[in-house]
Formats: structure tokens, sequence, C-alpha cells
């Protein structure tokens, strides 16, 4: 779901997976293509709703989305639809993070934000370029408004998945330590799975 450029779409590929991808935009499908043809990885790209899917139900083994469903208005309406076209046993993958959550904005990140301007101008040698999300955008988006993965979590589980699980703090345990300190300071990213 929203397979962007085709990162995760790629590495599944190359996992010996037949993928499916979907996206809204029809620009990145084309660099999801183009990545696909570049690496050799076959792969069924459509265009299309993540909230609205042209597929039939009990579809697929997995569901898997990566920084999707917090930019979605009707994240339990796109969780419900995903759980259809899974088949029983069927996979969900979530990984996502709380970057816009004002819960996670304390001083010591705000701190940790301001020094990190510092690591990114001696070691990339660049002026980093910050820009804050609008404050109605960030008003009206759920996952701004919500405790998460608390709140994935409650969706899941609402919805009868089975064996909801969470992995927490991705970023610490992904990017190595200079990378972390340049850029964890943004939030929590996050892996929440289920099973139909």
């Amino acid at each position: 779901m929203g397979t962007g450029p085709g990162i995760v779409s790629n590495l599944l590929s190359e996992l010996g997976h037949d993928v499916t991808g979907i996206d809204a935009s029809e620009g990145m499908l084309k660099k999801a293509q183009s990545n696909s043809e570049a690496l050799h990885n076959p792969m069924h790209l459509i265009q299309g709703d993540g909230e609205v899917l042209p597929f039939d139900d009990s579809s697929f083994d997995a569901v898997v989305n990566r920084y999707v469903l917090w930019t979605l208005p009707q994240p339990e309406k796109a969780i419900a639809e995903w759980q259809r076209v899974l088949r029983p046993g069927g996979r969900l993958v979530i990984v996502d993070g709380t970057w816009f959550d004002e819960r996670d904005r304390t001083a010591c990140r705000q701190l940790w934000r301001s020094l990190s301007l510092i690591l990114i101008m001696l070691t990339e040698r660049r002026m980093p370029c910050y820009q804050e999300m609008d404050k109605t955008i960030k008003r009206d988006l759920w996952s701004c408004n919500m405790k998460r993965p608390d709140h994935d979590i409650e969706m899941l589980t609402r919805l009868g998945f089975r064996d909801v699980q969470l992995r927490d703090n991705l970023n610490r345990k992904l990017l190595l330590t200079l990378n972390h300190l340049k850029h964890g300071y943004g939030g929590r990213q996050f892996l929440v799975t289920g099973v139909k």
C-alpha cells in the first residue's frame, strides 16, 4: 500500500515474493516501475486508492505499508479494506512513526534538533532545511492527535486481527549512531503487525 518509489516493493520482490504495489500517485508509480526495471525485480503496479482497493476478497498473503497510514484521512477504514483483501491467516504489516506528535516535542528533543543541525552541517557539508507542517493540517490529521502506536494497536484489535504485535523505537535499532544523532529527534518509528 502506498508503494511510492518502490523501496519496500523491491525488497519484497528480491526476497522472492510476488509483489503488487498500489499508489495514488502516477508519478510515484513511474518511479517505482523505473526502479523495479533497474533492479530486475518483477512486480505489478496499479494506480489506486488504499481505502478502496480494486482487488477481490482474500487475494493476498500480506499487506505491507511504510509511512502511509499516518497520511490517510480514515485510517480504520483503510485497515478494514486491507483486512478484506487478506487471506485468512494473512499478515498486515504497518511501519510508521510519531513525527508530528506534539507529545514527542519535548525540550530535550528541541535541543537535540538544534544540535543535529550542527552535526549535519559538519558531516554532510550542507545546510539542512526544515519546514514545519501547516497547523491546520496538523489539527485535522488523525496521526497528530492520537497516541501512537497505541491507537494503531487498538484499531487492529477492534477490527479482529489476532496476534497483534509491536516493535517500537525502530529508528534507534536501524540507524547507525551518527545518523540517529542527526535524525532521531523527529519521533519514534514503529512496526505493528496483525494476523487476519
